[in-house]
């Protein structure tokens, strides 16, 4: 008998030290003495199912936690209405592998999320906002796969995402009112945005170093950063597959950093930075299949940058209010207003650029007539759209003429006539195009804008 006590003792104790589920409804801890006495109150307890609140004024430390493996419901350590004035770590949470969903918020002491080490899964949302002591995220070095958003959020002592090493996807991520943050050292490794980058408010932001693996995003927001110089770090990203939405950076003077963006999936919108010059580094992009809008961005000067844009690939255009810029007549938009495929506005710009026959005038300036040797040459109708005609007294020499396509590809050619030559270029796609005349003594070049009407 002696033998079987011992055993059903011995069983006892065994199956205390194995993992146990428990606490379905959750609990609150709100005071230092509910977390030191854990161990005690539920013993085994390694796996709680329900949600788990960690809010106390004297709460200092988490180490009778300790035993805990996983959390199946929602970890939140402070809240919105209420803090952990004491906590500096979160030491004693080593055992924690999995969690589904973790908010750290309001916790005004904390600089370390150090105990968190052996977290490798967060199943739906990490969301850190408002500890003004924390410096990064280091203590989640092993963190492997967040299945949905990442909300950074008004951590003021934060620089930058040390810790995130560990993750190559994110899901979507906002990061919102940081002063300190500097750059995004720690998303070294991620290569992929799957949904929104969402980047407002944080005045210290320079560039966007960190980001270098990054290959592809859904849509990148980059609002009221007011000390972003550039985009600098982005150089691998090729495509956006939805929007591109730069607003309110006074600081940002160009867009170095996309020099390899080659598409976006949806609107291109450019608005109110007031120290934008150039635009330049978009040049391999080739579409948009959205709106285009550039407004309010007062040191802006000319459109280049964006004549590699398919004008097919546009729906409405909007060029306003940018004070000081000139030079429109870029490809994609001289294409563009030749077949416009939604809405023009065009207004509230510098002369040549201040209203849409002003920039259609600039896309067709010097085609019409030209001086050659002291005679003229005229080429009428241009815009056309089912022929030109090209009228000339400089015949007397061989006078020969190609129209060619902007990739310099011959289309139609032949001889002048004496006084009139009619080019049928009724099967010419709507776009930009030109004409060289030559003879012996001259080699002239004439742009030439077929439209669909």
């Amino acid at each position: 008998m002696k033998k079987v006590y011992a055993l059903i003792i011995g069983l006892c104790i065994s199956f205390t030290g194995f993992s146990q589920s428990c606490l379905p409804e959750g609990i609150t801890f709100s005071t230092q003495a509910q977390i030191d006495s854990f161990p005690i109150d539920y013993p085994g307890c390694t796996e709680i199912i329900g949600p788990v609140t960690i809010c106390g004024n004297d709460i200092s430390d988490l180490s009778g936690l300790s035993s805990l493996t996983s959390v199946d419901n929602n970890l939140a350590i402070g809240w919105e209405d209420s803090e952990n004035p004491l906590l500096t770590s979160l030491a004693g949470l080593e055992g924690l592998t999995f969690v589904r969903t973790l908010y750290i918020v309001n916790n005004l002491n904390l600089n370390s999320l150090a105990g968190l080490n052996n977290l490798d899964t967060i199943q739906w949302f990490l969301s850190v906002v408002g500890n003004q002591s924390l410096i990064n995220l280091n203590g989640l070095d092993n963190l492997k796969y967040i299945g949905s958003d990442i909300f950074i959020e008004e951590n003021n002592s934060m620089i930058n995402f040390a810790g995130l090493e560990g993750l190559t996807r994110i899901s979507q991520a906002y990061v919102y009112d940081n002063p300190a943050l500097v750059d995004f050292t720690g998303l070294n490794n991620v290569d992929h945005f799957s949904g929104i980058f969402d980047i407002v408010g944080n005045a210290s932001l320079i560039n966007f170093h960190g980001l270098e693996n990054l290959t592809k995003a859904d849509l990148l927001k980059v609002w009221y950063n007011e000390n972003l110089v550039n985009l600098d770090g982005l150089q691998g990203v090729t495509t956006l597959s939805s929007f591109l939405n730069l607003d309110n950076n006074p600081s940002l003077v160009d867009l170095t950093g996309l020099d390899n963006l080659v598409s976006i999936g949806d609107d291109l919108y450019i608005s109110a930075n007031e120290s934008l010059s150039s635009i330049k580094v978009l040049e391999k992009l080739n579409s948009i299949d959205g709106n285009l809008t550039i407004s309010s961005n007062s040191a802006l000067t000319s459109l280049d940058g964006l004549d590699s844009i398919a004008a097919s690939s546009i729906n409405d255009l909007q060029i306003s209010w940018n004070s000081n810029l000139s030079t429109c007549d870029v490809e994609s938009v001289c294409d563009y207003l030749a077949d416009p495929n939604g809405n023009v506005f065009i207004f509230g710009n510098a002369a040549g650029c201040n209203s849409v026959e002003e920039v259609e005038n600039e896309c067709t300036a010097g085609i019409n007539v030209n001086k050659l040797l002291g005679n003229p040459i005229y080429i009428h109708p241009n815009p056309a759209s089912t022929q030109i005609i090209v009228e000339t007294l400089l015949v007397q020499n061989s006078c020969h003429y190609i129209l060619s396509d902007l990739n310099g590809q011959p289309l139609i050619q032949g001889q002048l006539s004496p006084s009139k030559t009619i080019v049928d270029i009724s099967e010419l796609v709507t776009g930009i195009y030109y004409l060289k005349v030559t003879n012996n003594n001259f080699v002239n070049v004439f742009k030439i804008v077929k439209n669909c009407y």
